[in-house]
Order: structure tokens, then C-alpha cells, then sequence
């Protein structure tokens, strides 16, 4: 059985940000030269792109694990280091990412792009560093680390047609037929067992039809191929119902995958939807007229007769769908993107929280300097408190009762609080 992957975990790291460099010039004639110490380049992103050309996720169930590459370090003579490449995935468009749950970006376009996890900035060499007070610095930032996620990719196909039924219906025959797809077609249960794309063409418009494996009852409880594929179908803008003529009760097969749709979700129900009676060619012309007739009157809705296999009254049905799809082209409704994560605070903004025996510190501009200072280098770490004094962490611990050698964690790393100044 074919395997098609549209659920993934993946885990991406973004590159580390080079190191700035401590360099001194020498110069002939110069008995003491300046700071010449260059900047670390910043790290390389992780960024996804929709590419049409791809339609399963396949590629990531078999390599999971993603990193790119980091930026070089500063050099001498204030030489800037060389920043990392974007670590470009592609992914089929209507790719859904998710973090937790939470959902962080929806690819439903094609060169639709995201950054998974940002690149870390590349530290300041001590050239940066100088000024009147300061003439010959002895201190350079570090690289800044590059975001690392753990990712669900969920794959959720954009198609203009949902063709859906129960199994042997006759969707894969259709999809053939009307679109140079090779979908596996023989006359059992469950042949398709995964969604199909096809393209089509009718009266100068183009559309994207998907065939959805065939559906029973109790599907959405996972019975049959379960409800796998149902979520293909939240995209289409409308649903070509295939029913099989020729079997035991099509009105019941209808009412039952029309229950497994509302089941899944009330909103596939409510997608505007053209029901075909299929497989006609085994009987008379009279005899397929007024199967679709009494099948019209039972579910209350216009049925259309047509053969797949034989090309009866398809280009009608297409026509029909094309323009119920043009005439639905509003977009499907969609999450709300998570903006959960530092980076959305303010860049000076600050919390202490107690912990414990000690306190956590929180705070993108701390948090980020914790993680580039060198704490074995004496004038790094006077530039870090005099940075934490300066956003308020002083005042937030004396409020809190904390005095000198109290243990803080920021950014994971864990310090003794010098009092303050």
C-alpha cells in the first residue's frame, strides 16, 4: 500500500551567529595599536517555501532533523565575518505548521514562505567597542544562538474540486478521465489510498481537482481508511458527490457520507456540492434519465447521470462545477497565526519572577546579551550588569526583597547578582 504523507514531526535549528573577535593593530612605527577586532556574521535561517511542484511531505518522514549553517567569525583589521546562507525546505503548497498546537504559519499559496527558527546575530568584534572612555577595549560579544524548534508539518491540499463517495464510486475513473492523472482504478473497495491531483480544463478555466479516498460509514471514528484524508477536503471551494448506480441503495450512500462530512466537521457539509450518479453506461438512456430522477427526488437535489468509464455527460458535470467553484472563490476560513514568543515583547522589557531560592529573568534584550557575553572576560561582565541595570533588573530585585549573591537564571544560564550598584 502506498504511504502519503501529509502529518510530520520535524526538529530545525537555526545557525549560531560567529563570534566578534579581540584583535589589536600592529602597525610599524606604532607602539601601541588600535582595536581592529571584526564582527561575527549572523547564522543562517531555517525558511520554508510552498512549491507547487511537490505534493507530499514524504521528504521529512524520512529526514527529520534540520540545521543551518553558522556565521563566521569576525576577522582581523575589522574584517566582517561572512553571514550563513538561509536553509531553504520546500514543502507542498496548503502545508500547515504548528508548534505545541499552536499554529505559526499556513503555506497556502505557492512561494508562500516562513522563517521556521531565525538565525543568531553574529557578536560585535572589539573594534565596535571603542569610544573616548574607552580606548583599547578587551572584550567581544559571542554569537548569538540560533533559534531551535520542534515542528508538526501538516499537509492540507488546495484543489478548486473535492471529489468525494463511498469506495468503487467511481472518483479515480473521473479523475482520469478529466485530467492527466494515473490514479490506480480496478473495480474493488479502497483502491485509492491516498488523495490524487489532477488539472483540468473547461470553457478557458483552470481547476485542481482532488480525489479523496472513498469514505464509509464511521469513518471519522476510523473505520475503512478512517478520516485520514477528510481534512483535503476544508480547502475545495466545492464537492463533485459521486454515487454508484449500479449499487444496493445510492440515496442511503449519499446520506451516509454526507453524515461522516458533518461528523468530521460541519463545514465540509455546508461546502456547495454537485451530485453525479455514475456508471450510467450499464444501462439504457432511459433507464439512467430516470435513475437520476428518482435519486433527485429522495435527496432533494439535482443529480446528474454520467459515466466516468465511457465519457458520458462529464463535460456537463465539469462545466456544472466549474462554475459552482467560481462562484464560491472565497478563501476557507483559517487560524488564527500564534504570535506567542519573545520576540513579540517590547526589546527593553523586563520580568523577574521568583524561583525557588532564586529568580528567573525574562526580557529580550537581557536574555539575548546573557547568551553572547564571555563571563571569564571581567569587562564583558561589567558590560552585562551595567546593561541590566540600565533596563531595571536592580530596582525589580530590591522590590522583591533580594539582596547581593542572589541567584538569577537568564536564558538558562544561572549567576550571582552583585548587588546594586
Amino acid at each position: 500500500m502506498a504511504t502519503f504523507w501529509d502529518q510530520v514531526d520535524i526538529d530545525v535549528r537555526a545557525g549560531k551567529g560567529g563570534d566578534g573577535l579581540i584583535s589589536f593593530r600592529h602597525a610599524r612605527g606604532e607602539s601601541r595599536g588600535g582595536p581592529d577586532g571584526g564582527d561575527g556574521g549572523d547564522g543562517g535561517s531555517v525558511v520554508l517555501v510552498a512549491d507547487p511542484g511537490i505534493n507530499t511531505l514524504a521528504e521529512y518522514a524520512r529526514k527529520k532533523t534540520f540545521a543551518a549553517k553558522a556565521g563566521a567569525p569576525g576577522g582581523k583589521g575589522k574584517r566582517h565575518g561572512k553571514s550563513a546562507d538561509e536553509l531553504v525546505l520546500e514543502v507542498p503548497v496548503g502545508t500547515v505548521v504548528r508548534e505545541s498546537g499552536a499554529l505559526l504559519a499556513d503555506l497556502d499559496e505557492p512561494g508562500a514562505r516562513t522563517v521556521l527558527a531565525r538565525g543568531g546575530t553574529g557578536g560585535y568584534g572589539n573594534a565596535h567597542f571603542t569610544s573616548s572612555r574607552r580606548q583599547t577595549p578587551r572584550l567581544a560579544e559571542r554569537g548569538e544562538p540560533g533559534e531551535a524548534k520542534q515542528l508538526e508539518l501538516e499537509l492540507k491540499l488546495v484543489a478548486d474540486i473535492g471529489l468525494v463517495g463511498v469506495p468503487s464510486a467511481g472518483k479515480s475513473t473521473l479523475l482520469s478521465r478529466v485530467t492527466a492523472a494515473k490514479p490506480k482504478v480496478a473495480d474493488y473497495p479502497f483502491t485509492t489510498t491516498v488523495p490524487g491531483l489532477g488539472i483540468a480544463m473547461t470553457g478557458g478555466q483552470r481547476l485542481v481537482l482532488a480525489d479523496i479516498p472513498g469514505l464509509i460509514e464511521g469513518a471519522h471514528r476510523g473505520k475503512g481508511l478512517g478520516d485520514a484524508f477528510l481534512r483535503h477536503i476544508e480547502r475545495t471551494k466545492a464537492i463533485v458527490h459521486l454515487l454508484d448506480v449500479t449499487a444496493e441503495d445510492p440515496a442511503a450512500d449519499y446520506r451516509s457520507v454526507r453524515k461522516e462530512l458533518t461528523a468530521f466537521d460541519r463545514t465540509l457539509a455546508r461546502k456547495p456540492e454537485v451530485v453525479a450518479l455514475n456508471k450510467v453506461d450499464a444501462l439504457t438512456a432511459e433507464a439512467a434519465a430516470e435513475a437520476a430522477k428518482s435519486l433527485s427526488r429522495r435527496i432533494r437535489k439535482p443529480v446528474f447521470a454520467v459515466s466516468a468509464a465511457a465519457g458520458t455527460g462529464v463535460d456537463v458535470l465539469l462545466t456544472e462545477a466549474a462554475a459552482l467553484a467560481k462562484r464560491h472563490r472565497t478563501k476557507a476560513r483559517k487560524e488564527p497565526v500564534s504570535r506567542i514568543g519573545l520576540a513579540e515583547l517590547a526589546p527593553r522589557s523586563l520580568s523577574v519572577e521568583p524561583d525557588g531560592d532564586g529568580f528567573i529573568v525574562r526580557g529580550p534584550r537581557l536574555e539575548r546579551l546573557a547568551t553572547q557575553t564571555d563571563f571569564e572576560n571581567p569587562e564583558a561582565v561589567e558590560r552585562f550588569w551595567w546593561t541590566a541595570r540600565r533596563l531595571g533588573l536592580d530596582a525589580r530585585l530590591e522590590k522583591l526583597g533580594a539582596g547581593p549573591g542572589a541567584t538569577l537564571t537568564v536564558a538558562g544560564r544561572t549567576l550571582s547578582w552583585p548587588g546594586p550598584s
